[in-house]
């Protein structure tokens, strides 16, 4: 191959042992001395592809596109693998047979083919192309002319001759683009260096074979000119107008209208021009020198936006919210590339985000000027700049920043057609319109590095000293760096003021927007920036949708807020997604930065107090559902009426997936409904969700979420209200956190409450969790008394779900003391009632307790076949929960049976499901099926320590009759030392409600 010394002398130079390509022409490779055999021209053509991406991976689905184009055979992967390995045998054929190839490499589904430099003749003419302008730039015109004179001798014909296909034609033409403005530069240094004559033959053959390429014409107008042959340079200077004229209808260019001028006045010939040094702009902001955080997708856009890529310009769109960073970033970024570029790099602020957007000739002309075209060449038409701007940077490696663009119509007419460049862009828009362009949407900050921003800001020393309140201050600023460049600003400009004391002013919602302002760093202005460009209905929705305050809203909840159909609110949605003003974390959800929401609320909304009530309806209508599909009967028709009809929930897997999904959201907005101070429909909302009795891994979040609309009912007076949340409240405490004793007070009221109120069901709801809790805390001896003079004080004459889930619990707390013949009574008397009332969760719980106490009689077979029914009603129609509940006593009939395999599964599997929810009174048994199940596998350390969790289990929950046995237990038959922590209490941290 070909390289151009110093000097500019050409020297053949070979790399030993790496083979050499040519492209200009027919596709060929040469190995030391001879002629690669590279095979078919479809196999030509895959050389040719990976060699044009210069070693970075091309995925085998651009190689079959690039070989079949969009109707590939169905052989196509096959194809291309085959011809993979027939290269890599040709290119190393002294590579033995289970050697990792050393040129020609896979990378996942990709390959690349690494040559050394100066391998592959079309990336050497680009590289001496680009030489050459460097050489001019620095004045040395001879060695820029030997340098292009030196990349116009690799070429042998037509590049990539003979391959086919739309991939070899559309490099064909950009290569044959590449040799032509190498021949007009080239041209135009050897007119500055000599006389004009001898080019006259070869100038006139090339402007004739393009006859609408103006600068070719220029070139001839002044050869003919200074060769003293006025008359043809005129009439050559006629002819180019009039096929300009009627191919495009526009007039000559300025150049030649100069020349022309220069014609007519016949002027003295002019001496040899100096060839114009071309100008390098560098347009660039200062990067910011305290630019933090986002290291990884710094070094990502850098690597894309240097890598070449044959298919086009690489561009990349950053865009995200206000204040962001994109600005910086992007800044950030071009500034580590810049020396990639050595041709420059242009940069326009557009605007987009404001009310008066840069306008497309504005920002052509500068960068134009910055280019080094004079004033008085600059075309007026934007079509006619933008191709200018094409043509000029068409054979120069630039960088174009183009920062703030509103959309793809003001960004269009600046983007380069060739490659060599790259284009960075940010916007508060996607720009998905934009082909080809790689899209990154900016989050904001991770927590380390929005500390290490305040910290460079503030000072390093100060932000130690207090850091836990600096914690607080970036919580408060939502991560976004703007927030927290003002708030570092402000502490170094107070160095009296505490870290603390702002975090605390921070966390007061009614202030925050108006703190974060400093000089001319406003995140209020950023943010209505975007607001400003909002439609009436988006900004309506805007508005709206902040006002119901939960962390990720649904589509179906934005219908219900915005009053429309799911299309319409998706499509308003998206419509802020797009500008930034919202986020959709996955589909059909979306969710405002906490900053943007407290902007959106300050905004006034005439239909405001309308947005909770529409979510509590939607969220309560859906509650209602998901009772019937989970064929619940705890609180069927005795919640308030809605308008709306909820979400859809196919099935009872769909219905957990909802449930698990909303629960935050859920809690938030009961949090919202307590802040408005409405709180009928937070009431039954609470009351639906805890009767559900899935009340996933954080209970204690849902309590203080309840509780705290339950103190605004109290101030309000609202008695409905207060005995539906003391009995939610209650409730939970009992099945979720086992606060047994903090309950009771809460049931008694709520029980008191209701009764006053008229609610029977309300009111047997609280005493069925008061008898719970009662059961729970009898000594064993004392139970089956208790047990059976409460189910007496219900029957026949208390509400029929209340008998029916009391009835189910009986028949457990019998067997909880070896009574299997009456908990075998209460089952099949629960499942009688269950069946004529259509209690189905009663139902599915009375078969699994029937089958319990069918296997500790000894009759193994009925004991199953009921146990699997009950665990077959759950998976069709129950909550995740009512599996694990289901798969205990299946577990242990299967045990009693000498299934022991199946026992043990069945045990892990409902201890897993348990584990992960707030469940205290059946997660115990299921450990303790389990550890007898692994002791009988004989699985004796695992057992040991499943038991000993079971025994810390019951000692949180006050059970010392089972801590007792589990320890006696462990202490005979599994070796355990006697001063072993049985209850945990010296690893166990002080308890938090939020864990239970």
């Amino acid at each position: 191959m070909r390289q151009v010394g110093p000097a500019g002398s050409v020297i053949r130079e070979r790399t030993a042992g790496a083979p050499s390509f040519t492209l200009l022409g027919a596709v060929r490779g040469r190995l030391g001395g001879r002629e690669l055999e590279l095979g078919s021209p479809q196999r030509r053509l895959v050389v040719a592809v990976l060699l044009l991406h210069e070693g970075g991976p091309v995925e085998l689905d651009d190689l079959v596109d690039a070989v079949w184009g969009d109707r590939p055979p169905s052989h196509a992967v096959q194809g291309i693998r085959s011809h993979i390995a027939n290269l890599r045998r040709v290119l190393e054929p002294e590579r033995a047979a289970r050697q990792p190839a050393g040129l020609l490499i896979s990378i996942g589904r990709a390959y690349a083919l690494r040559l050394p430099a100066g391998s592959v003749d079309a990336v050497l003419a680009r590289t001496l192309v680009e030489r050459a302008r460097r050489s001019e730039h620095a004045g040395d015109r001879a060695a820029a002319r030997e340098q292009l004179a030196a990349a116009l001798e690799l070429w042998q014909g037509s590049p990539l001759a003979g391959l086919p296909g739309p991939f070899a034609e559309r490099h064909r033409e950009r290569l044959a683009e590449l040799r032509l403005a190498a021949q007009e530069r080239r041209l135009a240094l050897d007119l500055a260096l000599g006389p004009a004559e001898p080019l006259l033959p070869e100038i006139a053959a090339l402007s004739a074979e393009h006859p609408l390429r103006e600068g070719l014409r220029g070139l001839h107008l002044t050869a003919l000119h200074r060769a003293g042959r006025r008359a043809e340079a005129l009439a050559v200077y006629a002819r180019t107008r009039s096929e300009l004229v009627a191919e495009l209808g526009v007039e000559p260019g300025a150049h030649l209208v100069r020349l022309h001028r220069e014609l007519l006045r016949d002027e003295p010939s002019p001496a040899p021009a100096e060839t114009p040094v071309p100008v390098i702009p560098a347009q660039l902001p200062a990067d910011l020198v305290d630019f933090t955080g986002h290291a990884e997708v710094v070094t990502q856009l850098a690597a894309r936006l240097r890598r070449s890529d044959p298919h086009g310009v690489p561009a990349v769109v950053i865009s995200g919210m206000g204040g962001v960073g994109k600005s910086s970033l992007a800044i950030h970024v071009a500034h580590r590339i810049r020396d990639h570029f050595p041709d420059g790099q242009l940069y326009a602020d557009l605007r987009g985000a404001g009310p008066a957007p840069a306008a497309a000739d504005v920002l052509l002309g500068g960068f134009l000027r910055g280019l080094g075209v004079p004033e008085g060449e600059l075309p007026a038409a934007v079509e006619d700049r933008a191709a200018l701007l094409r043509s000029l940077l068409a054979t120069r490696r630039v960088l174009v920043v183009l920062d703030d663009a509103r959309d793809v119509e003001q960004v269009r007419p600046l983007l380069p057609g060739t490659t060599g460049t790259a284009v960075l862009i940010t916007s508060r828009t996607a720009l998905s319109e934009l082909s080809g362009a790689h899209p990154l949407r900016l989050p904001v900050l991770p927590r380390a590095d929005a500390l290490r921003l305040l910290a460079k800001i503030a000072g390093p020393e100060r932000i130690e000293t207090e850091l836990a309140a600096a914690h607080r201050a970036v919580e408060g600023c939502g991560f976004l760096p703007l927030a927290v460049r003002i708030v570092g600003a402000r502490l170094a400009a107070r160095p009296g003021w505490s870290v603390a004391r702002i975090s605390d002013r921070l966390a007061d919602q009614r202030s925050r927007l108006a703190l974060l302002h400093v000089g001319e760093l406003t995140v209020a202005r950023a943010f209505q920036l975007g607001y400003d460009q909002l439609n009436s209905a988006q900004a309506r929705a805007f508005r709206l949708l902040a006002r119901i305050g939960i962390p990720e809203i649904p589509l179906a909840v934005c219908a219900a807020v915005l009053d429309c159909t799911p299309e319409r609110a998706e499509e308003i949605c998206e419509a802020l997604v797009d500008l930034s003003l919202l986020d959709t974390p996955r589909p059909d959800r979306y969710r405002f930065h906490d900053l943007i929401r407290l902007f959106a609320l300050e905004q006034p909304e005439p239909e405001g107090a309308a947005a909770l009530p529409r979510a509590l309806d939607h969220y309560l209508a859906t509650l209602n559902r998901l009772h019937r599909i989970f064929r619940s009967s705890a609180v069927r028709g005795c919640l308030l009426p809605t308008t709306a009809s909820g979400s859809p929930l196919a099935d009872n897997e769909a219905g957990q997936a909802w449930l698990d999904l909303e629960r935050a959201n859920l809690i938030a907005l009961l949090r919202t409904a307590a802040g408005a101070h409405v709180v009928r429909v937070a009431a039954d909302i609470a009351w639906a969700l805890v009767s559900l009795s899935d009340l996933g891994s954080n209970p204690g979040e849902t309590l203080r979420a309840l509780e705290a609309v339950l103190r605004v009912a109290e101030s309000l007076g609202d008695r409905p209200a207060q005995a539906r949340l003391l009995a939610a409240a209650g409730g939970l405490q009992t099945v979720g956190l086992g606060q047994f004793l903090a309950a009771v007070p809460r049931l008694r009221r709520a029980r008191t409450l209701a009764e006053a109120e008229g609610n029977g069901r309300l009111r047997a709801w609280a005493e069925v969790y008061l008898t719970l809790i009662d059961w729970h805390l009898t000594p064993a001896a004392e139970l089956a008394d208790r047990v059976t003079a409460a189910v007496a004080s219900f029957d026949g004459t208390g509400a029929p779900w209340a008998e029916g889930i009391l009835r189910v619990a009986a028949a457990q707390a019998y067997l909880a003391v070896g009574a299997h013949e009456p908990a075998g009574g209460q089952a099949e008397a629960a499942l009688r009632l269950a069946a004529s009332a259509g209690f189905g969760e009663i139902e599915a719980f009375a078969m699994q307790e029937a089958g319990a106490a069918l296997s500790e009689a000894g009759e193994h077979d009925r004991a199953l076949e009921f146990c699997t029914a009950a665990l077959r009603h759950a998976r069709r129609h129950g909550p995740r929960l009512q599996q694990g509940w289901a798969l205990t006593p299946l577990a242990r009939a299967n045990l009693n049976a000498g299934h022991l395999e199946a026992a043990e599964a069945q045990a892990a599997e409902a201890v897993r499901i348990l584990t992960g929810c707030a469940d205290m009174f059946n997660r115990g048994r299921a450990l303790v099926v389990h550890g007898r199940a692994l002791a009988a596998l004989h699985r004796t350390d695992e057992a040991a320590a499943v038991l000993l969790r079971a025994c810390r289990f019951y000692a949180r929950i006050r059970r010392p009759d089972m801590v007792h046995q589990l320890r006696e237990l462990l202490i005979t038959d599994f070796g355990a030392p006697p001063d072993t922590d049985f209850s945990g209490t010296l690893t166990r941290r002080q308890p938090n409600t939020n864990e239970y």
